[in-house]
Parts: C-alpha cells; sequence; structure tokens
C-alpha cells in the first residue's frame, strides 16, 4: 500500500504554462486603466487570490462594476488567445501517463472554469489520465477550499492520503487547510523566492516523480 494514494494537481501555472498569456493580458488591463507595468519577475512576485485584491494592491480601483468588465475582458481574451498562446509544462504529460501506469489516482483541483477546463483537456489529449475533476462552476476564480473539501467528502478520499502539487502560496494554503501534503512546482504564477520557505519546492517534473516516490519510500 502506498502512503500516498491520490495526487491533485492544480491546473493553470502547473500543468499549464499560462504564465506570459496571463501576464500579457494583465499588462493590457494596466494600460487601459492607466497603471504603470511591471515586470513578470514582479508578477510573479505579487499575483494571488482573491483576484480582486491582488490587482487592488497593484493600483487599479474598482468603482462600480468595474472589476465585473475587467474580468470579463481577460475571461474573453484568455479564451480567444489560450490555444496559440499556451503550452504543457515540459514533460507533465509523460510523468502523469507514468504515475496513472504506476496505479496512482490523479485529480485536478482548480479555480478554472469547469467548460473551459475540459476545453484545454481535450484540446491537449489529456483528459483521459485523470480520475476526477474538481473545478469552479463560474469564470471568476473565487478560489477552491470549499469545492475541494466537498469533492474529497463526496467521493470518501482521505486528504491524508493526497498530495497536492500548485505552484502559488494560494495552492500550499488550500493543501494544508484540506490536510494534503503539498508540494509546490516553481515555474508558474508565483516565483521560487516566494515559495521557497513553505514547503518541497520542484522545478521540474521528473523531480516531482521522483519526490513523490522518495514520499511513498520508494528507492
Amino acid at each position: 500500500m502506498k502512503k500516498y494514494e491520490y495526487i491533485f494537481f492544480d491546473f493553470n501555472g502547473t500543468i499549464l504554462d499560462d504564465l506570459k498569456l496571463s501576464y500579457n493580458l494583465l499588462l493590457e488591463l494596466m494600460d487601459q486603466n492607466n497603471i504603470e507595468h511591471i515586470s513578470i519577475d514582479k508578477y510573479r512576485e505579487v499575483f494571488g487570490f482573491p483576484v480582486k485584491g491582488y490587482y487592488e494592491k497593484l493600483g487599479f480601483k474598482f468603482p462600480g462594476d468595474s472589476f465585473h468588465k475587467a474580468s470579463v475582458y481577460f475571461i474573453d481574451t484568455y479564451n480567444s488567445r489560450w490555444k496559440k498562446e499556451t503550452n504543457l509544462a515540459k514533460d507533465v504529460k509523460e510523468i502523469l501517463t507514468k504515475l496513472k501506469k504506476e496505479g496512482y489516482k490523479l485529480y485536478i483541483l482548480t479555480a478554472s472554469e469547469k467548460n473551459l477546463l475540459m476545453d484545454q483537456l481535450n484540446y491537449f489529449d489529456i483528459s483521459n489520465l485523470f480520475d476526477g475533476i474538481c473545478a469552479s462552476n463560474d469564470t471568476h476564480a473565487k478560489g477552491k477550499l470549499e469545492y475541494g473539501r466537498e469533492y474529497l467528502e463526496n467521493n470518501n478520499i482521505d486528504p491524508k492520503k493526497c498530495i497536492m502539487i500548485g505552484d502559488t502560496v494560494h495552492d500550499f494554503e488550500v493543501a494544508n487547510n484540506l490536510n494534503m501534503y503539498p508540494i509546490l512546482y516553481t515555474n508558474g504564477h508565483n516565483s521560487k523566492e516566494k515559495l521557497k520557505d513553505l514547503s518541497i519546492n520542484v522545478d521540474n517534473y521528473e523531480e516531482f516523480y521522483q519526490t513523490v516516490h522518495k514520499l511513498n519510500g520508494d528507492k
């Protein structure tokens, strides 16, 4: 018996490399609101949840329904561009395939909207690698703790047998709150510097694969 049988993956920034697209959309919103650009390194230092709060830290002000309008612009533009401007993280498909063959149960736990997520999984031909999907039913990235907890309860999954890998401080917080073992991927939306003191860090998926086996006591 494995100590950890289930692996939950964040999606954006962890499985899907959409860092540059998300950063470029932020710059477009900054232009629309006359806010000075930040570097991509600065973006990776400040990115977080809730999304509205992270925008406000960058100088955005949201009177009336302006946050809703900014969200709609981001979502609509992202949806029109992700096929050309994103790709899978390096080696992730190969590592998912190996873990699946070894009997691990693989899941996605994400703030992404479910219909978009399924389109992306099918586009990159990896939907068959997952045993379950836990995603948002709306488009406004409200976070994933509550529906993650609900998913575990509804599917009788013991969180103490779960690993969660994500690329942000928020993923670390979610994993801790769900009593999963957190692993942090350092090539996503938060920087290695921001993540380094929180939990085990991995820089690539081969390193993640080796870490999973070490946690299970494999040689």
